[in-house]
């Protein structure tokens, strides 16, 4: 590996790494209100309640106070880390509200849809039980073949569907969502952390760009390793001035985890930027 490609991967690294520790202090207070909401859910459910839009609501403000603090601290590391340039030039810049003004409208959304999500799970465990309710209740039956006759008779089958109870049900909504509650709020954590800390820098490169009249180039680096997607390790390498787009996986995007971004694009994306004066 050449010398500049090894201080690129390096640098990603460095990147990274400072966005595993956000990730890491957050996921699992995310985590922990997931669980909170499924609880809540289940216990109203088994007060005869499927009105879940206060739970929702209240659910999305938590989440994103949690999503608040992640994004502020994530501000407050890239600006101590500075700018770890290529060629060794640092930009300062404070713009730390704009920053966050920007980051403010993803977090309300995330908020929203985290908060949807979990109710939609509930929701969809609830009609399952429904519908094997209906099976429960009906009565089966299976046709024989009476060999001393030759004819066929209907006898009731013994495999009969289980009913399942309010109790049931709320248990089995609790443990829905507390089985994917980790791998959701690790992915939830990853993927903010990663957009708020991309957008962070960019943001400060930029105006501190335009502020020192400085001519800059913008690289989009990706990890290479066994992780990373295909479309990410072909843009590898991309190096175009700042205020123009990467061409990504079929889209025009800013930067790794832009808002611009597709899911597909952004989630679990561990690309940085890397900067270079011209």
């Amino acid at each position: 590996m050449d010398k500049a490609k090894l201080s690129r991967q390096r640098y990603a690294r460095m990147v990274l790494a400072m966005q595993e520790r956000i990730m890491l202090s957050y996921y699992k207070a995310i985590n922990a209100e997931i669980k909170r909401a499924g609880r809540t859910l289940a216990a109203l459910y088994k007060e005869g309640v499927t009105d879940f839009n206060d739970v929702q609501i209240e659910h999305g403000e938590k989440m994103f106070k949690i999503l608040s603090g992640l994004n502020k601290q994530a501000i407050s590391l890239t600006k101590k880390m500075g700018f770890i340039e290529i060629k060794k030039v640092t930009f300062e810049s404070n713009i730390e509200e704009q920053i966050y003004n920007t980051l403010l409208a993803n977090m309300a959304i995330t908020a929203q849809n985290i908060a949807q999500t979990t109710v939609a799970s509930a929701m969809a465990v609830i009609a399952a039980s429904m519908e094997q309710n209906v099976l429960a209740t009906t009565v089966q039956t299976e046709t024989v073949l009476d060999i001393t006759t030759g004819r066929t008779r209907s006898t009731r089958s013994p495999k009969q569907t289980p009913f399942l109870y309010p109790n049931d049900i709320a248990a089995n909504i609790t443990k829905n969502i507390n089985n994917s509650s980790l791998s959701r709020s690790m992915t939830i954590a990853r993927t903010e952390t990663h957009k708020a800390t991309n957008t962070a820098q960019f943001m400060r490169a930029e105006q501190a760009a335009n502020d020192s009249g400085l001519m800059v180039e913008v690289e989009w680096i990706a990890t290479n390793d066994s992780r990373v997607r295909d479309a990410h390790q072909s843009a590898d390498g991309q190096r175009v001035p700042m205020g123009q787009k990467f061409k990504v996986g079929g889209q025009l995007v800013r930067y790794p985890s832009a808002p611009e971004c597709s899911a597909a694009n952004s989630i679990n994306c561990r690309c940085v930027l890397g900067y270079h004066v011209v």
